[in-house]
């Protein structure tokens, strides 16, 4: 027993003696403490929300109250741990949290170009094994230096652990601080797209528009050799096989589909969506026609302006908005953590934007939701029905999904995923959504008087610096009372085509806004533009350059695609 407890007593002594006064080992441990919760649960959040303001429904005090309480909270649990350690276990605690930091820091700065932000591009983590390991070794390497240092160089330990500390707060509170300043924070409006009428249809005229994001031909073309049952639903459609959009992400697609104004990156975001919006009258015209517009879609991606959207659509609705503070918290630090930590470990904290949206909640009513396995779920519990109170003359419906845009969080049935899925099954899922507000019509009564147009805001979306093959988009279409096996149309088709065949079904004016995709020719000699947002040559920049590319002809052959512009990108929309 005496051997025992003297055993114990060296332990004691050799984790826990130490001369150093307890003020100094608080004062040094909160500096330390200090830099590891500015890195991991400050910074990133703060960061984060001031470069993409607009991406969040939340405001920047909405977002500060959660971030520095628990900053705060994680700072006293640190410090504590500083109370209780001395000696040995005082210097390897102080260690793990300065080489952690230090590795972090190096992260962020040098080794995240491989996998750029979560934007919406798909992160092939197959591809990314040489970056993980290279990764994982760079974060050992600085772990064990810091070690080495402190075994065999304690001097040099002290001052490399204070100048990490100075480095990482100097930095990074440099950053929020200049950020704050250059950066315009957005007032968040309390008027919302809301899920009122999802499920509400018309018996006299339904024109619906399902919009799939990224849902690039390849996929369909896919689909329709290998599952062509998923298409069973499809009577009286014809698939437009020769059709691109206008720019290569939803926003700037999605804009330019419902006003036909061009965004070619040089104007500021508020600025092309006012000058896109003042002589644009197609949710008026429409809503003068005596139908009712429901637009499934994030105001950020259609008019900032959320005063029209209320007087023109009837689900966007002035609300109180409610936040919960812990769920924000909780999903803005699995973003920060994607960013902080080492590639091998940033899939467990891959996500989107309609998940770190997802903490805000509407009184009265639900926020529309982009997810497909969300609106399929309440399309198979609650079913469409007939309403009374959609417009005199019908209804304009317009939904965008989330589709084949990464990351796939959807089966092919379009259930919730339990492990990883496929682009392939992604498009299946989504097409299984679709399919069942197709049959859902047809069970109301309603198919034959519908327009559908079922298409997609953009086609794959990479991080390129030039495109290496052609980017051709899905497009369906179905006017009213047609019927028959799928056909097939060849004309060269472009997605802004949609409001003169919308306006055109209402039995509208609608020359002044285009052609119809039914008054396309087959043979129409048309000169087609793609605006691609280029990355970089890292991929460190998600929106460098905007190339022209003109298209002539069937735009699934790449040889008819042809570069003639490339200039620097004034004013993106990703900012970081």
């Amino acid at each position: 027993m005496t051997k025992f407890k003297e055993t114990i007593k060296n332990i004691r002594k050799y984790l826990f003696n130490d001369d150093r006064k307890l003020k100094f080992r608080i004062f040094f441990g909160a500096f330390v403490s200090f830099a590891f919760v500015l890195n991991f649960f400050l910074y990133g959040p703060i960061d984060i929300y001031l470069g993409n303001s607009m991406h969040f429904v939340y405001s920047l005090s909405e977002l500060l109250l959660p971030v520095l309480l628990t900053g705060a909270g994680a700072f006293a649990v640190l410090l504590s741990l500083c109370f209780l350690l001395k000696g040995r276990s005082y210097n390897w605690y102080i260690t793990l949290m300065s080489s952690l930091s230090f590795a972090s820091y190096l992260q962020v700065m040098f080794m995240n170009k491989s996998v750029v932000l979560l934007d919406g591009t798909q992160v092939e983590w197959e591809h990314q094994a040489t970056s993980a390991i290279l990764g994982l070794l760079v974060w050992v390497g600085v772990i064990l230096l810091f070690y080495g240092l402190l075994c065999y160089c304690k001097k040099v330990w002290k001052y490399a652990v204070s100048f990490v500390s100075v480095l990482i707060c100097f930095v990074q509170i440099v950053s929020i601080v200049s950020g704050a300043f250059m950066v315009t924070i957005d007032e968040k409006s309390s008027i919302v797209a809301t899920s009122d009428g999802e499920l509400e249809i018309s018996s006299k005229h339904n024109v619906v528009v399902l919009s799939v994001d990224s849902f690039d031909i390849r996929c369909t073309e896919e689909v329709m050799e290998n599952s062509p049952e998923y298409f069973d639903e499809f009577d009286g459609f014809t698939w437009y096989k020769n059709t691109i959009s206008h720019n290569s992400r939803t926003f700037p697609n999605i804009a330019v589909i419902l006003t036909g104004k061009e965004c070619l990156y040089d104007k500021e975001y508020e600025e092309y969506m006012e000058d896109a919006w003042k002589d644009n009258r197609f949710l008026e015209d429409i809503k003068a026609a005596g139908y009712d517009s429901r637009l499934y879609i994030k105001s950020v991606y259609v008019n900032s302006d959320e005063e029209y959207m209320m007087d023109y659509t009837s689900n966007y609705k002035k609300a109180d908005r409610n936040v919960y503070s812990v769920e924000l918290e909780k999903k803005m630090i699995g973003l920060s953590m994607y960013r902080s930590l080492p590639v091998a470990l940033k899939p467990f904290f891959e996500t989107d934007t309609s998940e770190l949206n997802g903490a805000m909640a509407v009184d009265k009513f639900t926020l529309a939701t982009e997810r497909d396995e969300r609106y399929y779920k309440k399309l198979r519990e609650q079913g469409l029905s007939i309403s009374d109170s959609t417009g005199e003359k019908g209804t304009f419906t317009y939904f965008h999904f989330n589709g084949c845009h990464a990351p796939f969080v959807f089966d092919e049935n379009c259930m919730p995923a339990k492990g990883k899925v496929t682009s392939k099954e992604a498009a299946r899922g989504a097409l299984t959504n679709i399919s069942e507000y197709l049959r859902q019509l047809k069970e109301q009564g309603v198919y034959d008087n519908s327009t559908i147009i079922i298409t997609t805001d953009h086609a794959y979306a990479g991080k390129e610096t030039e495109l290496e093959r052609e980017r051709v988009v899905t497009l369906f279409y179905k006017p009213a009372n047609a019927r028959g096996e799928i056909v097939i149309d060849n004309s060269p088709q472009q997605l802004w085509n949609i409001r003169p065949t919308v306006l055109k079904a209402m039995g509208l004016e609608y020359a002044s806004y285009g052609t119809p995709f039914d008054e396309v020719a087959q043979d129409a000699d048309i000169k087609r533009y793609f605006y691609m947002s280029a990355a970089n040559e890292d991929g460190s920049v998600r929106e460098h350059k905007l190339l022209t590319y003109e298209v002539v002809g069937d735009a699934n052959d790449f040889n008819n695609w042809k570069l003639i512009d490339k200039r620097p990108i004034e004013f993106p929309y990703l900012k970081g």
